[in-house]
Formats: C-alpha cells, structure tokens, sequence
C-alpha cells in the first residue's frame, strides 16, 4: 500500500514542479492574438443606423433580410483573413461592393432549417484593407437566435487557437463527465448480480444522464462544430438529447424512492417518444422544425424537473426518508443537472 501512495505523490509532485515552475517566458505558441483585430462592433444600417450582429430581427426590411456595413482594418497582416462565427443565418458579405462569400447552405433537413452553429474564414487581400464591408443577412427564424459574432481580422489559425483556449477546459469538463457516466455504466455491469436492484438502477440511469448531459454540454461549448465541421449532424443531436433526456432522469429519481412507482418512468418514456414523434412529424412535414418546437421540448423538461420534486417530497414526506443509496447519490445528481 505504501508503494502506490508514494508513487502517486512522486507523480503529483512533478506536474505541480512543471505546472508552476515554468512561466510566460516558456508558452511558444505559433499564432499570436495580437495579430486579430476586432471587428464586432462599428457596423451600421444602410441609412447610417448603429447597429448590432445580434439582435438583428429589429433592423429586418419587407424582404426579411438586413443590410449591415463596416470598414476593414487599414493595417492588416498578408495572411489576414475574415473570421466569425454565425448561428442560424444566411448572408452574403461583398467587400468594396464586390461579391466575396455567400453562405446560403442547403441542408438535408434532419435538424431543421438551419445548420446551427458554423465558422467562417474567408481569405483577405492587401487590397482589401480599408474597404467598405457589407454584409447582408437574412435570419432563418424571426427571433434573436440568428447571430453573427466574434468578427476578427487576421490568421485563422489565430482566430481558431484563442477560440480554443477559451473554450477547450469547458469542453474538457464535458469529456470528464462523459467519461463518468460510462464508467457508472460499468460498474452496473461488473455488479449486475452482486447489487441491489435500486444501486444498480442509479447507477445505469444516472450514467447514461451523464454521458448525455456530456455530450450536450460539449456541443455548447461549440468545440466539437469546430474541429468536426458537420454543424447539422451536432445541431440535430443537440435537440435529439434534449427530448430524450427526461426518462433517464426520471429512472434515477424513480429508483431513490422508497416505493418506486412502475408506472411513472413508463410515462416518461411514452412522453419522451410522443414529443420525439410530434417535433420529427411537424419538421417532416414543414410545418414547425425542431428549434420552432423548443417550447415545447423546454415545458417538457421543466415538468419532468416539477415531478422529481413532487416525488421526492410525497416520498419524504410519507415514507420519512429516501434509501441509504439514494442519500449517497441523490446530491450528486443535482450538482450534475445544476452544471
């Protein structure tokens, strides 16, 4: 026992030494935030209206679209280019009135009319710097979650190492729980004849929760649409593990009851299936697709959350306490759902 523990602390030992033993004299990293420049704000309206990437439903004209112009950089480096994110937009950017790059994609439908979340990098010349840039863009939904931002000048392989490391420890968290509800996965399987019904059921529920709240909260942190590139297959998943994330839940919350009730997990798995159905129907058919259905999905999920507390409080209130197991596990689930 001895050996392991000294093995562990000589280990621990040496990341802390090069954790802290080195310095900003030692970071070579081979693109500069420097060299991006800025460009988010200063854009106006055609009319000379200040104006803002986000929120643009309010500068919509009678053909829903929205002609938005700003001026380029007159410094800029000889590998500059036009980098920035969008979410569920269409444009066409033109620079010194001539046409550069117009995203207009035709998708396959399955998550939608949108693809969600994509990057843009669009090469620059040096007779491009100081020129008129207008970019004109057309919301795919008359709400504010059509966007354009993060709008930088410069290397994109600048533009994309400062993208990640702001959003790569996120990303990272994201893995670490993925990598926990498999192995509460495991461990269901190594103790599938050694534990009681309700351990075994926290854990199996509670690890596919984890590994879906993982992989959802990987897509928000939009490090997955960036080194994937296939931004409808992650958007559609997005909505997927939405829908289908109450009867996981509800499994867990069954399982810590006292007296679990057989019928409640088997609703959630019939509205879990009924919204799934409606919200797939309604996209098929091009009537609502799966962001328009939102409402629907989020009121789904905030009865499920309404049921657990009523549950858990019938269950207390009348049985006087949940299982041992469920005492153990239950502050831990809700630290999960919180994060």
């Amino acid at each position: 026992c001895a050996l392991p523990i000294l093995y562990l602390t000589v280990l621990l030992l040496g990341i802390l030494t090069l954790l802290f033993g080195t310095g900003a004299r030692d970071i070579l990293l081979p693109f500069s935030g420097q060299e991006l420049t800025d460009i988010s704000t200063g854009w106006k309206t055609s009319d000379g209206r200040v104006a803002s990437l986000t929120g643009l439903t309010k500068y919509l004209d009678g053909n829903g679209t929205v002609t938005l112009q700003n001026n380029l950089p007159v410094q800029m480096a000889h590998n500059a280019n036009l980098n920035f994110r969008s979410k569920n937009i269409c444009f066409l950017i033109s620079i010194d009135g001539k046409p550069r790059y117009d995203f207009n994609p035709s998708i396959s439908g399955l998550a939608g009319r949108s693809s969600g979340t994509t990057f843009h990098s669009i090469p620059l010349t040096a007779e491009d710097a100081g020129q008129k840039i207008t970019i004109q863009l057309r919301p795919v939904y008359r709400d504010n979650s059509g966007f354009v931002n993060e709008v930088m000048v410069g290397p994109s392989g600048a533009y994309y190492q400062v993208f990640l490391q702001t959003h790569l420890i996120p990303f990272l968290i994201c893995v670490i729980i993925q990598f926990t509800g498999a192995g509460m996965i495991v461990l269901y399987c190594v103790t599938l004849h050694h534990a009681a019904e309700t351990v075994r059921m926290d854990m199996f529920s509670l690890g596919i929760l984890a590994i879906m709240l993982g992989v959802w909260s990987a897509t928000e942190t939009l490090v997955p649409q960036l080194l994937i590139g296939n931004a409808v297959a992650i958007h559609g998943l997005n909505y997927l593990l939405l829908i289908l994330m109450p009867y996981p839940a509800s499994c867990f919350v069954n399982s810590i009851l006292t007296e679990p009730k057989k019928w409640y997990p088997r609703l959630m798995f019939c509205t879990v299936m009924l919204v799934l159905a409606a919200a797939a129907l309604l996209n098929r058919f091009s009537i609502s697709d799966f962001h328009e259905t939102l409402p629907l999905i989020h009121a789904v999920l905030l009865a499920t959350v309404l049921s657990f507390v009523v549950l858990l409080y019938r269950d207390r209130r009348h049985k006087g306490s949940l299982l041992g197991s469920g005492r153990r596990v239950l502050p831990a689930f809700a630290v999960m759902i919180l994060f």
